[in-house]
């Protein structure tokens, strides 16, 4: 992991999600959540023709017992869930083809940037297994019938086809170009409050997966928050003045304007 700027890049050095890549990884995502200091993490992988190949197969021989399928689904759930449920905005550079729970990876992430060759395919079937732990994902970001088909086939969805339907936002033509990608939606994303960027996050999520009373409540919660105001609005707010009276039509840097905050207050 590199942190630069307040920007953390994780790179996958395996293709294969083995054991000690989900310990690492769930620690990496758990540990980057309580960073203040980070903004963004961005999720990629070293392998030149895959971003995540999923479930590493032969770790799984052993697991017979009801203890130890109870251990693996705790793990996969963890991962998955210390991702999808980060704080920080997450952007995935999906540099390959993604397989099981490689998908369910790139799909946990916020933002999707995709290299054009890139296939996404739910293979459990062909093994006669079933992609449980990363079906709340697929199915929140691709959708009951999408998902369905997907998975009962198995076939490779191409990036072309999700990017159609708005589930891949940006199609590069390769890694240099994604990375370029990555870079523009950096700078955008500094133009946003991290508090209210995670708010945005929890809000749509509870919003896609729980009760209308549920999230109505969540709604109401997040906007006394940010009417009371908030730190983070209070910031804004003033710069948002300061500039109008400037004629500064500059977009608010909050990762700048915070990191001088937090400065201030040591003071």
């Amino acid at each position: 992991m590199i942190i630069t700027d307040s920007i953390a890049f994780i790179t996958l050095q395996s293709p294969a999600l083995t054991d000690e890549a989900i310990t690492a990884l769930t620690k990496q995502f758990n540990d980057l959540a309580h960073n203040s200091d980070i903004h963004t993490i961005v999720l990629t992988s070293a392998h030149p023709k895959f971003f995540c190949s999923g479930l590493y197969l032969g770790s799984t021989g052993s697991v017979t017992t009801g203890a130890a399928v109870q251990k693996r689904f705790a793990q996969l759930k963890g991962l998955f869930d210390s991702v999808d449920q980060c704080p920080k905005t997450t952007v995935a550079l999906i540099n390959g083809a993604c397989f099981g729970g490689g998908v369910g990876l790139a799909f946990s992430c916020d933002i999707r940037i995709a290299v054009k060759q890139a296939t996404f395919t739910l293979s459990e079937v062909k093994l006669g297994l079933v992609p449980a732990t990363i079906s709340k994902c697929v199915v929140r970001e691709w959708g009951p019938a999408l998902s369905r088909e997907a998975m009962i086939t198995a076939r490779p969805v191409r990036a072309a086809e999700l990017h159609e339907r708005g589930i891949i936002h940006s199609i590069v033509d390769d890694f240099k170009a994604g990375q370029q990608e990555v870079d523009r939606y950096l700078h955008l994303l500094r133009g946003g409050a991290p508090r209210a960027q995670s708010q945005v996050k929890e809000l749509v999520r509870t919003i896609a997966e729980d009760t209308a009373e549920t999230y109505q409540t969540k709604i109401k919660e997040v906007y006394i928050d940010m009417m009371g105001p908030s730190e983070e609005a209070k910031l804004g707010l003033d710069a948002f003045r300061k500039a109008t009276i400037a004629k500064d039509k500059k977009p608010v840097d909050w990762v700048a304007l915070l990191r001088k905050n937090r400065t201030k207050a040591k003071l």
